[in-house]
């Protein structure tokens, strides 16, 4: 009846609002894992399931933004491949991990990552490079570990990634959110299988 609908339509608007913010800076899982959680889910079964919305929404971007010729592929595909590697490592580690210690890993990314974010909001406003804090290699490793760190629990790691192409590399925000999107999507691709 009206409450069916109503947990239909819910569940589709958190979708679309979380797919949006997912592209745009990162976060959308923050929208939909605690939906999730609502509906009942363990905090595992609420990880496994939001990945299938990021990588939809991951997807549709990815298409759109190779369409427009704004992804620096020089830049993405060492990147890529760090995803790729770390995603397939995080995703078999997240597969052993319970569902109460998955709730206080989500807990606590969340924290982090709002702290991370609001340290200096201007950097990420920032339209030109604005200089390499740690050499490429660190960065790519890094972001490797990040990507591992997404196999096990997608909560933030889109920011977190961020952080690390925009506060660490350097890039500015127009050209690092175009290689968060891309290898977002070999990653949530890769740990939703």
């Amino acid at each position: 009846g009206i409450i069916g609908i109503s947990l239909i339509a819910a569940a589709f608007l958190t979708g679309l609002v979380a797919g949006v913010l997912s592209v745009l800076a990162g976060g959308g899982v923050s929208v939909v894992l605690p939906i999730l959680l609502a509906f009942g889910l363990t905090a595992d079964q609420a990880n496994a399931t939001s990945r299938f919305n990021l990588m939809i929404g991951a997807l549709i971007a990815t298409v759109i933004l190779i369409k427009k010729k704004k992804i620096e592929w020089k830049t993405t595909y060492p990147l890529l491949v760090a995803t790729v590697i770390g995603a397939i490592g995080g995703t078999w580690l997240g597969t052993m991990v319970n569902s109460t210690a998955m709730l206080a890993i989500i807990v606590s990314t969340s924290v982090i990552s709002m702290i991370l974010v609001y340290m200096n909001p201007n950097r990420w406003l920032s339209t030109a490079d604005t200089g390499r804090v740690v050499p490429e290699r660190v960065g790519t490793l890094l972001y490797f570990l990040l990507c591992f760190y997404g196999g096990i629990v997608a909560v933030d790691s889109a920011i977190l990634r961020l952080v690390v192409l925009v506060l660490l590399l350097g890039l500015p925000l127009s050209k690092a959110n175009p290689i968060k999107v891309v290898t977002g999507l070999a990653l949530f691709g890769i740990s939703s299988l």
